[in-house]
């Protein structure tokens, strides 16, 4: 299984047509080269805002391994099943944030266009 993420370090970069219109050609020429069986309907998708990668690269190195230990201890489960959880909470926590951040950029995004 594959997949194609498509990001940007600028903001709002996806709400110009043009960059959007190139980003689906180029996922129509990379389908070409993939079975139509190996693709998901796109409805299956659940995609939402998260933080940026580095700040969820660093919070995953500095805490995962012991919340993950933590857990484990704290609910007398294995290593794996802990690890199941602290997955499902980090990605909740992580979805929050982004949330949260996306919120804070729509409105500084507004504040900027009544000025």
């Amino acid at each position: 299984m594959a997949m194609l993420i498509v990001s940007s370090t600028e903001f709002g970069v996806f709400n110009n047509p043009i960059a959007c219109q190139a980003v689906i050609e180029y996922a129509k020429l990379l389908s070409l080269a993939f079975p139509e069986k190996d693709f998901y309907p796109f409805s299956l998708l659940n995609l939402r805002p998260m933080p940026d990668l580095k700040w969820q690269r660093a919070e995953i190195s500095q805490s995962y391994v012991k919340r993950i230990m933590a857990h484990a201890r704290k609910m007398s489960i294995s290593r794996q099943e802990a690890e199941t959880y602290v997955r499902r909470d980090m990605e909740a926590e992580f979805e929050e944030i982004g949330q949260i951040q996306l919120q804070q950029r729509r409105s500084m995004e507004e504040n900027i266009k009544q000025k």
